[in-house]
């Protein structure tokens, strides 16, 4: 795949369908580096590499989500020829959100289950602080207040340089984006941390507002990046998901024919 949108961290030669991994404000597909060894073989797993960051860390990063999800569209569509999940995490549910209600208004494929992680439903707003908007001492303390950016960039002032233009802009995405309301045709899993103060129930269950189906919540051990520190348990829940899945549509299949 010579994409630079798209990052596979092992080769396929048997793919039955994909699932496509968005990451957090400030993440990248390193995120989901490991992900592809706790999956099927069958399953290809294609990271999501915005730019701004990692591999395209010279590229202009996007800071508004309609112009984020109009480039990324034409790249992902032609990835489309098999079944395919979507899973997004914080920032990444709502683009993951975004990108398949354009999908949907276009007539595309649409995936056998959206998962959306750690995050408030797209179509409400954000009532958190416009961190984005300060001076870079101060957005640089939120930053390690959220615990979301590793400890050894602040130690990188260089670094630290580079990479303050795209969190700033993937915060300002996740602090303006409010989706105009639309329900997608697939089923939602939420996923959510059980010591995650930054979602709340009430958040969690307005995603039923944007689907035809009924969603399903569940609660993983840990705080909002559980991610990355409880691996386990949220690849063995991304199974049991894929799994119920191919179930479903081998029903449809056989009630077709």
């Amino acid at each position: 795949m010579n994409n630079a949108w798209f990052i596979k961290h092992r080769k396929n030669c048997n793919v039955s369908r994909r699932i496509f991994c968005f990451p957090y404000a400030g993440g990248n597909a390193a995120t989901y580096s490991e992900w592809g060894s706790m999956l099927s073989e069958d399953i290809e797993v294609i990271a999501v590499q915005l730019p701004g960051r990692s591999s395209r860390l010279f590229e202009l990063p996007f800071d508004n989500m309609a112009s984020l999800v109009d480039a990324l569209l034409p790249q992902i569509i032609p990835l489309l020829d098999k079944p395919y999940i979507v899973f997004g995490h914080s920032l990444g549910s709502r683009v993951g959100y975004e990108l398949l209600s354009q999908l949907q208004l276009r007539n595309q494929p649409m995936p056998d289950c959206f998962i959306a992680s750690g995050s408030r439903a797209a179509h409400l707003n954000d009532t958190s602080d416009r961190c984005w908007s300060h001076d870079d001492a101060t957005f640089i303390q939120v930053l390690k207040e959220l615990k979301g950016t590793p400890p050894e960039i602040f130690d990188n002032n260089e670094l630290l340089t580079l990479l303050l233009p795209m969190l700033r802009a993937d915060f300002k995405i996740s602090g303006t984006y409010q989706a105009k309301p639309m329900k997608l045709s697939c089923p939602i899993q939420i996923l959510h941390g059980t010591d995650d103060t930054e979602v709340t129930l009430d958040q969690l269950n307005a995603w039923q507002s944007l689907t035809t189906k009924s969603i399903e919540i569940h609660s993983i051990s840990g705080d909002h990046f559980f991610i990355d520190s409880n691996k386990i348990d949220t690849l063995n829940h991304i199974n049991r998901v894929i799994n119920k899945s191919t179930q479903r549509r081998m029903s449809t299949n056989m009630a077709t024919e």
